[in-house]
């Protein structure tokens, strides 16, 4: 059955959608892995006694750097490197199963590998976000590491405001090579079926800049700061699509000019919280809920 899998796999033209049949992923990525020279073991009905006599004898001749180097490849490690190949391609085809099957290509892997994508191109979307916030996150405590060391230094660190600018500008940075195309990846981002996904990477995004900025609030603050960033990022993100000037500077003066009226929407919600804490306690009840339901409440 295994076999027959493969053979149907491998048989689908490279561009057409590919719906493989029960256990057809496993077989694909083997065989994937054996078009570049890995190690692909397909099962077969022998029996396995004889092998085992004769792997114990490969493993004593080879030892164990020979066994790390003949090890499979997971399909983890093939999609990242196929992922990884496309994302130089998304100018040419977009965020799209073209762009993937073209990525792997690329590597020598038969075109059928973006059966390993079931989702289609959006998995490349959601693979450059995830980068895009594990470099930022990298970044930033690479950042503040820096600042610890030089403590004793006036203005040696950054203040809240002045490090969240800093890092949004920096996250943005991060999507000038595709701003041609990231129309179409903030569409496929939007999604009812890929929302729950994209959510989750951008609630990941602004807990990683409020923790590295020195939030550790766990009350209603915690709730308003990201909804507010929230607010900052995606308009200044919209802006960025549509600015033409030198370095990108009507973009910066547009974000500055949102984390001011920011500070001002951050001193009346706390006023608020003073004023009125029912009111308040309600609207985090509602901002919890919400942000259970997608998936989004996860605290550092």
């Amino acid at each position: 059955m295994l076999r027959r899998s493969v053979v149907f796999c491998l048989a689908r033209s490279a561009r057409a959608p590919l719906v493989l049949p029960p256990g057809g992923r496993p077989a694909l990525r083997r065989c994937l892995s054996a078009s570049v020279g890995r190690t692909c073991a397909v099962p077969s009905d022998r029996s396995s006694s004889g092998a085992g006599s004769s792997s114990g004898a490969d493993a004593t001749e080879h030892g164990h750097g020979a066994a790390d180097e003949d090890r499979p490849e997971t399909e983890t490690e093939l999609r990242g490197r196929i992922l990884e190949a496309s994302l130089s391609l998304v100018g040419e085809h977009g965020w799209s199963t073209e762009t993937l099957t073209a990525g792997a290509e690329s590597l020598g892997l038969p075109g059928v590998a973006h059966g390993l994508f079931p989702r289609g191109g959006v998995q490349l979307v959601d693979y450059f976000y995830t980068s895009c916030n594990a470099r930022l996150a990298a970044e930033m405590a690479e950042r503040r590491a820096a600042e610890h060391e030089s403590d004793n230094r006036p203005g040696a660190r950054l203040g809240s405001q002045a490090f969240i600018r800093w890092a949004v500008e920096q996250r943005l940075r991060m999507l000038t090579p595709y701003l041609e195309q990231w129309p179409e990846a903030l569409a496929l981002l939007a999604l009812p079926a890929n929302l729950p996904t994209s959510l989750a990477n951008f609630g990941a995004l602004l807990d990683d800049v409020w923790y590295h900025a020195g939030d550790r609030s766990s009350d209603f603050n915690w709730y308003t700061k990201r909804g507010i960033l929230a607010a900052v990022y995606k308009s200044t993100e919209l802006r960025l699509l549509t600015d033409q000037s030198e370095d990108l500077a009507d973009t910066w003066r547009f974000l500055d000019a949102r984390l001011a009226e920011a500070v001002t929407a951050g001193r009346c919600v706390g006023q608020l919280g003073e004023v009125a804490p029912a009111t308040a306690r309600a609207a985090g009840v509602i901002f919890s809920t919400a942000a259970n339901m997608v998936g989004l409440n996860s605290r550092r």
